[in-house]
């Protein structure tokens, strides 16, 4: 998705705090059909590669590092 390529995954992990709009991408189960579904709606659906990789910025090396941070201030503020 940061490449602005959008996914077709099953709602396992961490998928659906990635796929969280039709942008993004699209949840589907476990099979065949719904694999080949998901591909076809994006497909009939197409979204720009700038709007899909807008959807994970929330990702980014810098928000990580930014929340890792904050974190391991809380925790070591507890101690």
């Amino acid at each position: 998705a940061a490449y602005g390529t959008p996914l077709v995954i099953t709602g396992v992990g961490g998928a659906r705090e990635v796929v969280t709009s039709e942008t993004s991408g699209r949840l589907i189960s476990r099979d065949p059909s719904a694999v080949a579904r998901g591909v076809r709606s994006l497909l009939d659906h197409p979204h720009t590669p700038q709007e899909i990789a807008a959807t994970v910025d929330r990702f980014s090396w810098e928000n990580n590092a930014r929340e890792l941070a904050d974190h391991f201030r809380k925790v070591a503020a507890r101690g």
